[in-house]
């Protein structure tokens, strides 16, 4: 079954496939598309599914990009200018507008600074001859160019101010004000990625942080003319937890006059309770509110006091207890004009939690430090919270998963991604930044093209991406929740709790959950169809989860156990880790509606584990929590005097330079074709009339014989128009294929001896792959000739230490990479 979301109908020509011999536009699949990727270095790969910009129905990318101007703000809507940036929300959708009142999505990179090893500044030398003006200036050319306009946290503001561009091409920029971890200085421990504090408690109900503030924000004053300044971050990741209560009382066994554990009690006092209540989780819930309106009052007064123009954007809060906690997100939204998310441990950003942030703020949010670390870049990667993938090629498809997620939530105003250099290995860092493959860039200076590439496509097309969502909003997806839902342990049954438990242990305690749905009243012609399940505990990390479609529906919600649960399972889809899930469960979908319409669905665990994971259930208050399936409806009919094709996909996949007003195309098929490819169109409108002629043969030497053409003709017959596909078999890439056939894949790497490194070719069926490894030296160290494409080779004592490079070689030419075996 075909996927699609569409206000349309697709239409099959022709059904004889062929294998592609290229990965380089798979992301462009109908059927769907998936990065493998994990959690850390040692972890096990599973593959997850990603959306990027040419998947996505009815987008355009060769249509024209809505034109910008010096703040990278879109020209063709505005409203109110003050002079200075300030968020705003029109017509339901929360915006970021510019000093001169265009509206704007923030595109910002963290830490745009110089490096300070060896490499980088003899690099810096060599490509900017020390000029920290001629490194500033092309960087801010290379940024804007792929479509950035702001520079994050921990960026060198002083190299971006003293600019002599900065007047005519302006780069938004945003400071780090650090008071609190500033303030409490001597008291604070270096932890990962921040600092930390006595038992996870700032100390935000001390008078001297308010005086510290006072006196700090004065310095605010110097900046209050200043337009290209975007706004202030308050501190990074303070410990806003709902343990927050247990721990300022705990400050008091050792200090019983301590300012903090006397706010503490207080606040117990005032509202009713007392210390035997500080352990349940509503009372707790609340009092975080009141830590958090504490400390985001006394920090956007400062700050307004001494600078009115400019925003404030809090303390880049990372804890999603904090922001799933409406007391914490409702006090805090009046002391905020954009809240700071760094957005952690989700693969894609979930849509539920974004609209509940949103609305519990009244005030829009940015997701300010995300990244995602490349295997292929030779560097460890054990530190920092981002995903680990194979390649600089899979950053960028995540790059565009995750910020096409942020583009549809109406409440975000932006991204920032972190950094813009890889992490120094040889350099020291707080222990979150040691060594990465974080950056846009190399420490050589030298940007990661295939990544760039990516984020270049989702920049440049960002405000065309939300006008093309927002329409799409107005035709919401059907969700559909379970009428059971149930997990046992071992033979206990769990069909009415407000939690799914999932276990896979050799010491009992085994733990299983269900799902079914009723699909009665639903049809096939629907677009995408989606599991959600929302995490109340996850389980260990680096375990593989998966879901089964059950042939079995007469299960009991009260009654399932080990002993008779249904067994007939095929399996759906997997994931990695304790993590909120969106799986793609429409094959099992179209399958119930054309048979019972009892869709049920088994949770397990693939991998042992010894704590067990927890999703809510049916049962769980919070709705938004609840497990259920979204469908994209399709959107009506087109007008009836329509000649224009809306979708053409060749092999299954989207012809990512399509546009419905370019008739002609000339499209490369790869050197393994064996007969004429698969042709399908999407159409507006049900009744409009298409003929096509397919090519005569497309391994002709004749022009004439590869030729196809679709001729439409309006449903009402008034209007006709005729599209020409020239195909032809070689090694030229175009529209189908967009990078080196046969860039393979290395990983681990660097690695070790006595481990096992993974080469992985781009599936084609060349006759041979030839696998050479060389030294140094030119010396052929080891030699293979093979028909597989995915190859595992042991590194032996007979490598020594060192740089090495392996070569694949076949019929669509040589590609060399560097093997570090340490």
């Amino acid at each position: 079954m075909m996927k699609h979301d569409l206000k349309l109908q697709i239409i099959f020509l022709s059904i004889f496939f062929v294998a592609l011999t290229v990965k380089a536009q798979d992301d462009c699949s109908i059927t769907g598309f998936k990065v493998d990727y994990k959690t850390t270095p040692s972890g096990t790969y599973v593959a997850k599914s990603t959306r990027t910009i040419c998947q996505l129905p009815e987008f355009y990318e060769n249509a024209p990009v809505i034109a910008t101007n010096i703040y990278g703000s879109r020209t063709d809507k505005r409203t109110t200018a003050t002079g200075y940036f300030y968020s705003k929300m029109i017509d339901g959708r929360w915006w970021v507008v510019d000093p001169d009142g265009y509206l704007n999505i923030c595109r910002a990179v963290n830490a745009i600074s110089k490096g300070t090893g060896t490499t980088s500044t003899n690099a810096f030398a060599t490509k900017f001859l020390n000029s920290d003006t001629k490194w500033m200036t092309d960087t801010k050319v290379f940024l804007k160019g792929i479509g950035f306009n702001t520079a994050g946290a921990w960026s060198t503001t002083s190299s971006i101010t003293s600019n002599p561009t900065q007047g005519s091409n302006p780069l938004a920029y945003t400071i780090i004000l650090n008071w609190m971890s500033g303030y409490g200085a001597g008291r604070t421990v270096q932890q990962s990625g921040h600092m930390g504090y006595p038992n996870d408690c700032i100390f935000v109900f001390e008078q001297g942080f308010v005086n510290y503030c006072e006196t700090k924000a004065q310095a605010l004053a110097a900046n209050k003319y200043d337009k290209n300044l975007f706004g202030y971050f308050t501190d990074n990741e303070l410990p806003f937890k709902n343990a927050n209560l247990t721990g300022y009382l705990g400050l008091g066994t050792t200090e019983p006059t301590n300012e903090n554990y006397l706010a503490a009690v207080k606040w117990l006092s005032d509202n009713g309770y007392t210390t035997a209540d500080a352990t349940n989780t509503e009372v707790q819930k609340k009092f975080l509110g009141f830590v958090g309106k504490t400390y985001f009052s006394i920090v956007y007064n400062a700050i307004k006091k001494y600078d009115p123009n400019h925003m404030s954007l809090g303390p880049r809060v990372d804890k999603e207890e904090a922001r799933a906690n409406s007391y914490f997100m409702q006090a805090v939204g009046p002391y905020v004009d954009i809240l700071a998310i760094n957005y952690y441990r989700e693969w894609t950003p979930n849509s539920a939690f974004m609209t509940a942030w949103g609305t519990n703020l009244n005030k829009p949010f940015m997701v300010t430090k995300f990244y995602t670390k490349g295997e292929d870049s030779g560097l460890g990667n054990t530190s920092g919270a981002g995903w680990v993938v194979k390649t600089q090629l899979d950053r960028g498809y995540e790059y565009q998963n995750y910020t096409l997620a942020l583009l549809e939530s109406k409440y975000c105003v932006g991204w920032h991604w972190f950094k813009y250099f890889d992490n120094d290995p040889t350099m020291p860092g707080d222990p979150s930044n040691i060594d990465g493959n974080k950056g846009i860039f190399k420490i050589d200076y030298e940007p990661y093209t295939d990544l760039v590439q990516k984020m270049k496509e989702i920049n440049l097309s960002t405000y065309n991406l939300i006008d093309y969502f927002d329409y799409k909003s107005q035709f919401p997806p059907l969700i559909i929740y379970p009428e059971a839902d149930a997990y046992y342990k071992d033979q206990v049954n769990y069909g009415f709790d407000d939690r799914l438990g999932i276990k896979n242990s050799p010491y009992g305690n085994m733990r299983e959950a269900f799902l079914r749905f009723d699909l009665t009243g639903q049809g096939t012609n629907v677009g995408d169809v989606n599991l959600y399940l929302s995490v109340l505990r996850a389980g260990d990390p680096g375990k593989v989860y998966k879901a089964d479609f059950l042939m079995d529906d007469s299960w009991t919600e009260g009654g399932i156990t080990m002993a008779n649960h249904p067994t007939n399972d095929n399996e759906i889809g997997r994931w990695a880790d304790g993590l909120d899930v969106k799986l793609d469960v429409k094959t099992p979908f179209v399958e119930t509606v054309n048979s019972d319409k009892k869709l049920s669905i088994k949770l397990s665990a693939v991998s042992e584990i010894v704590s067990q994971l927890e999703y809510a259930s049916r049962e769980n208050p919070t709705v938004s929590l609840r497990p259920r399936i979204e469908i994209s409806q399709n959107a009506p009919d087109g007008p009836a005097d329509l000649d224009k094709l809306s979708e053409l996909i060749v092999q299954d996949k989207r012809v990512a330079a399509f546009h419905p007003d370019i008739l002609s195309y000339n499209i490369t098929l790869p050197l393994t074709t064996t007969a004429n490819p698969s042709i399908l169109f999407v159409k507006p409108n049900a009744a409009m009339q298409v003929l096509v002629t397919n090519p005569v043969n497309v391994l002709s030497a004749l022009d004439s014989d590869r030729v196809a053409t679709i001729k439409t003709t309006s449903a009402d017959g008034s209007n006709t128009k005729t599209y020409t596909l020239q195909f032809k078999v070689g090694d030229n890439l175009s529209v189908l294929d967009r990078f080196k056939a046969n860039d393979f894949t290395i990983y681990p790497n660097p690695t070790n001896l006595n481990r096992v490194v993974n080469i992985d070719i781009p599936n084609a069926n060349y006759e041979n792959n030839e696998i050479s490894i060389y030294d140094t030296n030119g010396k052929i160290v080891f030699f293979k000739s093979t028909k597989d494409i995915k190859l595992q080779l042991t590194i032996n004592e007979s490598l020594q230490p060192g740089m090495y490079f392996i070569s694949v070689n076949n019929s669509n030419g040589r590609s060399t990479k560097k093997l570090i075996v340490k």
